[in-house]
């Protein structure tokens, strides 16, 4: 996914194109405002909005139309993808005696001819001549023969003639006129018309032969054009209606031969296949304002919308979804009036007219992240959760089972119950979770960050925009775990306290155990529940029912001392039913969370053991002494618990991972480097190197992506190659892993910092 880059900005206003300093100084108008004694202050300027706008690429050229009915033109130095060194110098300002006298509405470049077309509020349509010296000559036509307003122009028959539209509900078809051909400038005369239409015509777009007027009603037509020399008429029984909107349509634009994208009152867009009319995706505005531009790359298959308050959406039109979301609009009252979209793959740029500025934007498609906004203070915490599995049982279902069951049967471990008690056991689970519904495929998608500015917030990382905030008021934030089973986001705090929180909202539920500041937490299944497990600075770990937190009961089932050492990463392996706690003391102990008894300890590391990953009976841990162990769970003398050591990182690591399809082995450090290892063979199979200093990281399933938080506030998404384990990748995916690897980020203040990561499939 590429990100978009503000390149420049061109101001229509004199007051806004700001000077150097040691310029403004000695400025006649400078002098003028200091110096009473020059006459009575200068009038204040008057504020002409932008209307609509247009790019010329043979002159490289931007044009603005504006409220009052002048054209303002800049000349750009460089391509428009390049800033300009001249982008504070003012506009030519084409306004002469026979200008517009009204808003300029609507214009359109007529290469075939050389010259700009424009629609007006003044009723009438002009074709100028922009490059010419005197403006007096500027002008070259001008046409009286609409009723109403000038709302819409546009080229036909390959920019050799003109299609324009009103609010007298005529669409006219202009061409020029014949005899006239080693005239400097051609002179167009009506030459078709299409018939009355039952309200305004906003909209109108061509094709080939093809012309399609977007109607009042919400209709979109259809007509088709016989164009012989000299001759041009709608072809009879030609004309096809189909009812796109609610309201008024406002845009319409071809995508490609047969694709169109149309606009409306209605807040909607609406691509259309017009050989039989079908629906082919239908945009809504989230936030209900109205879509006031739309622009297409043919050769990327992209389009670009963008709402009036710059709300810029991106579309895949091969696989018909949202691809990203950006913000273009440099204030919030921006009021955005058009789109348009010039170059091809490296140097595509997006002009973005707003009420007092032209904008220009590029797709940077090599830059591997993406930045987003949000938190005020370091970023300590994220959890990405993915889906939802049809074999987790309900929370209801669980808290039914909990209490129905004795308190001395809580914990009774699987090994008093028979095979086939078992067996029973989970086949009726399993029915059960059939019978209600529950299927194995993803339902939602998001990203949830802790901050130490005490928020929470929800993002989607589709469209990278906030979608919840909660807020923290007792302590600052430290680490944060998702629980799938009970859909519950679980928060620890500096002062020893864990949070529970709903996803979507209403004041958390606090659990007080632990006496200094929670440093890492885990959830699991133990015994058929899930619980989950906190590390703590205080030397202890604790295991939490949390399906029972509607009881006034404490949710601590269990309390484990470990010692005088700091708990700095915990991970609970599920079917060995152990807890395991690495320290600073170098130390990884493994525990009965149960029977609270200390296993075995795996010594080997020469400081604070930082991460834990399992992988099925292999522990992989990693450790500020910049190496990564790998210990066999199941082996019953100190001498065989190590298995081997990988040196590969430079500084501390601070997260690790195993890749479930393929068995691989990530790693993520503070000196910039993600590694993908074959372990047995002590290689790195991919590396992704970055200015940054990773902090965490986790594994995306459905696009085979690896998910990074770094120290400066950010979250970035890297694709892996597909021969790292992308069999099962969703079609979506495995395109995007056959191209470079990219990532997107999800930026959080100046300050942020992310120091835990997961991926949580529900």
């Amino acid at each position: 996914m590429a990100q978009l880059q503000h390149v420049f900005q061109l101001h229509s206003r004199d007051k806004d194109r700001a000077l150097p300093s040691s310029k403004k100084k000695n400025s006649l108008f400078a002098k003028l405002r200091a110096d009473p004694s020059t006459g009575p202050p200068l009038k204040k300027e008057k504020d002409v909005l932008v209307s609509c706008h247009t790019y010329i690429p043979s002159k490289k050229m931007v044009v603005l139309g504006m409220s009052d009915g002048s054209l303002l033109t800049w000349s750009l130095t460089r391509y428009p993808n390049e800033r300009q060194v001249d982008e504070r110098k003012p506009p030519r300002r084409f306004a002469p005696t026979n200008a517009h006298k009204g808003t300029v509405h609507t214009m359109v470049w007529l290469k075939a001819h050389g010259v700009l077309a424009t629609g007006s509020a003044d009723r009438s349509i002009k074709l100028w001549d922009v490059a010419v010296k005197d403006q007096t000559k500027a002008c070259v036509q001008t046409i009286y023969e609409h009723d109403g307003t000038v709302l819409g122009l546009c080229g036909f028959d390959s920019g050799r003639m003109l299609i324009s539209c009103g609010t007298d509900r005529q669409v006219k078809v202009w061409a020029p006129e014949e005899g006239r051909q080693l005239l400097l400038y051609p002179w167009f005369v009506q030459v078709s018309e299409l018939p009355g239409f039952s309200g305004w015509v906003r909209a109108i777009a061509s094709s080939n032969n093809d012309v399609v007027v977007g109607e009042e009603s919400g209709n979109i037509s259809l007509t088709r054009f016989q164009l012989t020399k000299g001759f041009v008429c709608p072809k009879a029984r030609g004309t096809k209606k189909y009812q796109a909107h609610s309201m008024g349509v406002t845009g319409v634009q071809f995508l490609s031969e047969n694709l169109l994208v149309s606009t409306s009152f209605d807040c909607t867009a609406r691509v259309t296949d017009l050989r039989t009319g079908i629906k082919r995706i239908m945009i809504r505005n989230p936030s209900k304002k109205r879509w006031v531009g739309t622009a297409c790359s043919p050769e990327l298959q992209e389009l670009y919308i963008v709402d009036e308050v710059g709300r810029l959406e991106i579309w895949g039109l091969l696989m018909e979804q949202l691809l990203a979301v950006h913000t273009v609009s440099s204030r919030p009252t921006t009021q955005i009036s058009g789109l348009s979209y010039h170059g091809g793959f490296g140097h595509d740029v997006v002009f973005v007219a707003s009420d007092f500025n032209m904008d220009v934007w590029q797709f940077d498609r090599n830059v591997p992240h993406k930045e987003l906004d949000g938190h005020t203070g370091p970023v300590v915490a994220i959890c990405s959760v993915e889906g939802s599995s049809g074999g987790s049982e309900t929370p209801s279902r669980q808290r039914q089972e909990h209490e129905a069951m004795p308190e001395e049967h809580e914990c009774a471990p699987p090994e008093e119950m028979s095979l086939l008690e078992l067996a029973k056991l989970e086949a009726e689970e399993e029915a059960a979770s059939e019978a209600s519904g529950h299927t194995h495929g993803m339902e939602s998608v998001s990203v949830f960050s802790a901050s130490i500015d005490n928020s929470i917030r929800n993002w989607d990382p589709k469209e990278m925009v906030c979608r919840l905030a909660l807020s923290e008021t007792r302590s600052e934030l430290r680490s944060m775990v998702y629980a799938p089973v009970n859909r519950l986001v679980c928060t620890g705090n500096d002062d020893g306290s864990i949070r529970l929180w709903h996803p979507e909202g209403g004041t958390p539920l606090t659990c007080e155990g632990h006496h200094n500041t929670i440093s890492s937490l885990d959830v699991g299944i133990l015994h058929r529940q899930e619980y989950l497990f906190s590390g703590s600075y205080d030397g202890s770990v604790a295991v939490w029912d949390i399906s029972r937190r509607q009881s006034k009961q404490s949710l601590v089932v269990n309390h484990i001392e470990l010692g005088i050492y700091e708990v700095q990463s915990i991970k609970f392996c599920e079917h060995l039913g152990t807890l395991l706690a690495g320290c600073n003391d170098g130390v990884i102990y493994v525990y009965d969370p149960v029977k609270s008894i200390c296993l075995k300890e795996f010594r080997g590391h020469e400081d604070s053991v930082t991460c834990l990953a399992l992988d099925g009976n292999f522990l992989v841990s990693g450790s500020q002494d910049r190496t990564i162990k790998l210990w066999n769970l199941l082996s019953e003398h100190q001498e065989t618990h190590l298995v081997k050591t990988l040196p590969g990182h430079r500084r501390t690591i601070e997260d690790l991972l195993v890749l479930a399809q393929s068995g691989h082995l990530v790693s993520c450090a503070t000196d910039g480097h993600i590694k993908c290892w074959d372990y047995t063979a002590e290689t790195v199979l991919h590396e992704i190197k970055l200015e940054e200093e990773f902090l965490c990281m986790d594994y995306k399933k459905s696009t085979h992506q690896i998910v990074a938080g770094t120290e400066s506030h950010k979250v970035l998404l890297f694709t892996l190659p597909l021969e790292l384990g992308g069999e099962h990748m969703e079609p979506v995916a495995e395109e995007a892993a056959t191209a470079s690897p990219e990532a997107v980020a999800l930026e959080s203040g100046s300050n942020g910092r992310i120091s835990d990561l997961s991926l949580i499939h529900i």
